[in-house]
């Protein structure tokens, strides 16, 4: 098969790399990208989550079997070490109104935090130390559909009725995508949107009981693994 017909070149297809640079260079932040660049960057997590990669061995070992599919699309494999820094998470900006807003955390299972500052607060302190005595004004939290792969789900009930859900927490960028997917759809053009409604879904493994327990276990087990560099 051509790698132009691809469920991962059909994913990328709609982003245009000059927009996606341009965006890239002017909200940079941190130190200056040598041996990756964004486009790279991007590239090689999109492979890896559709792909279901777990780990960050797991995905270097992937990008170098995948290389060509990368190469016709001008990006590269990235080491694992070049990898894990730049994914490093930029949880920080500053409102209009000058107030420092920091993120960061999750849980499993739909339940809130008893108290969301002890989550956070910890972590602000590492990155911004001199802020330590300072009161928290707001903290909030909000839910999101969390799917096996990581991947959205595309789906058609009946004849006429269509559906996108569970973007992972990356509905920001996901949505603008199953936007235009869904109405191509509408519009009588089923290409795109049967490559992902294709796509295999599974479940969570352990049933409504014990999926939860077992999503924060893999979770735990996954990160220890990166952080031990295996």
């Amino acid at each position: 098969m051509s790698h132009s017909n691809t469920a991962f070149h059909q994913l990328l297809r709609p982003i245009s790399r000059h927009e996606f640079q341009s965006l890239a260079s002017k909200h940079h932040r941190g130190q200056k990208l040598r041996s990756a660049t964004r486009w790279d960057q991007f590239t090689a997590m999109a492979m890896a989550q559709l792909s279901g990669r777990q780990s960050l061995r797991d995905i270097e070992t992937n990008l170098l079997a995948q290389q060509d599919k990368l190469y016709h699309l001008g990006a590269k494999p990235i080491a694992r070490s070049t990898l894990a820094r730049i994914n490093e998470k930029q949880p920080a900006e500053l409102s209009k109104e000058g107030r420092l807003i920091y993120g960061g955390g999750v849980t499993y299972g739909a339940r809130e935090p008893k108290k969301i500052e002890s989550m956070i607060v910890p972590n602000m302190l590492k990155t911004f130390p001199q802020l330590k005595g300072t009161k928290v004004d707001f903290a909030w939290t909000g839910n999101f559909l969390l799917t096996l792969m990581r991947l959205p789900q595309f789906g058609r009930i009946g004849k006429n009725m269509y559906y996108a859900q569970g973007y992972s927490g990356h509905g920001l960028t996901c949505t603008h995508l199953a936007g235009k997917v869904l109405s191509e759809v509408i519009q009588g053009d089923s290409q795109r949107f049967d490559v992902f409604a294709g796509l295999p879904q599974y479940p969570f493994p352990g049933g409504r009981t014990f999926r939860v327990p077992f999503t924060a276990m893999g979770a735990f087990y996954y990160n220890l693994r990166d952080k031990l560099g295996f």
